[in-house]
């Protein structure tokens, strides 16, 4: 990736897309920038290799360099990408009417998306980019003490989504995705580590200061300083209009002062 970042074969609305999901993470999660970003076809030898779930996969993170491969393929423009939405609905709704025809193992990881009720978090170029930078996230920041500790992934993995129980990488990922989300449905250990690597340079709210009132002995102080500050005004004032000098024409009342 050598610190670069393309976007050759990627439709502009595609390409903003992915940028409002860099700058999401990056000012929201204390992590460090990505490698790179690198277009590449699924459908090519070399993105066959790279897109392991399939030529429809939208982007695929490399651990080793620390970048994201994304598909132009699928993002290449609006119409690409819709027909790709397209297809994985249709695909859900097959497999959704057909789980008595299912073998015995297929049927199982079905019933587990049927149960999320949802195969991404986030299906949107933006939510997808979000699940890479998960993956990031993981290979980056997470303790392995952590990683290590994530056990039971099938049933945890129906609160979040359908994909979230393909693997312990994708579960990490998913629930990365749902932290930036909502927040509601990860569990409890993710969550404070995903808590513990925020940003959270928030300005304390502005507290008024309550006035205090004056004793009467406060006040003839400082009417007797005021008295003594409008003789030397007066004084100045007489000063300045016999050399001709612009005189202010309106003068705070002790009153007014004294609410200061």
């Amino acid at each position: 990736f050598r610190g670069e970042i393309s976007y050759k074969g990627i439709s502009l609305d595609n390409a903003n897309e992915i940028n409002r999901a860099l700058k999401l993470v990056m000012e929201r999660v204390d992590v460090p920038k990505i490698s790179g970003i690198k277009p590449i076809s699924g459908s090519s030898k070399t993105g066959r290799k790279i897109f392991k779930d399939g030529a429809d996969a939208i982007a695929a993170y490399d651990p080793v360099s620390k970048g994201i491969y994304l598909n132009t393929d699928v993002l290449k423009s609006a119409k690409a990408f819709a027909e790709y939405q397209k297809r994985a609905q249709e695909a859900w709704d097959k497999v959704m009417s057909n789980l008595d025809k299912l073998s015995p193992e297929m049927r199982e990881i079905a019933e587990r998306y049927k149960k999320a009720g949802r195969s991404l978090v986030d299906p949107s170029v933006k939510g997808c980019i979000i699940h890479e930078l998960g993956h990031h996230v993981q290979w980056t920041k997470m303790p392995a003490d952590l990683i290590n500790s994530i056990k039971d992934i099938a049933a945890n993995s129906v609160k979040i989504s359908g994909y979230a129980g393909a693997t312990k990488g994708e579960y990490i990922a998913e629930s990365f995705a749902s932290w930036m989300k909502d927040k509601k449905r990860i569990a409890k250990d993710l969550q404070e580590f995903f808590d513990s690597i925020a940003k959270t340079h928030v300005a304390a709210p502005h507290r008024k200061l309550q006035k205090r009132s004056k004793t009467e002995e406060e006040k003839t102080i400082i009417q007797t300083r005021w008295d003594a500050r409008q003789a030397t005004r007066t004084n100045m004032r007489e000063v300045a209009q016999k050399l001709g000098m612009k005189v202010p024409t309106s003068t705070m009342t002790f009153e007014e002062a004294n609410e200061q």
